[in-house]
């Protein structure tokens, strides 16, 4: 709620749920429902933002690891260059 009450948005919140979603191959989801009065509709992506930093802060806080998907990237040029 930190974050929202420095964006000045915390008195618009009118309810807040979070709900177990799936448990995925490497995470445990969740949903997340917040009800904002009408005089927040102008900060709708804000808060979307808002709530995504409050996550990610919390399981730092935690010490929860998120896991990333890693990705490759074999470059065509260097592998003709090594005589590969």
């Amino acid at each position: 709620m930190a974050r929202f009450e420095q964006a000045g948005l915390k008195d618009h919140i009118r309810d807040l749920l979070v709900e177990f979603k799936e448990a995925g191959s490497s995470s445990l989801d969740y949903q997340i429902y917040m009800i904002l009065n009408g005089a927040a509709a102008k900060a709708y992506f804000k808060s979307q933002r808002l709530v995504q930093q409050a996550c990610v802060e919390t399981c730092n806080r935690q010490g929860w690891v998120i896991p990333f998907t890693q990705v490759t990237i074999h470059n065509a040029d260097e592998a003709s260059a090594t005589g590969s």
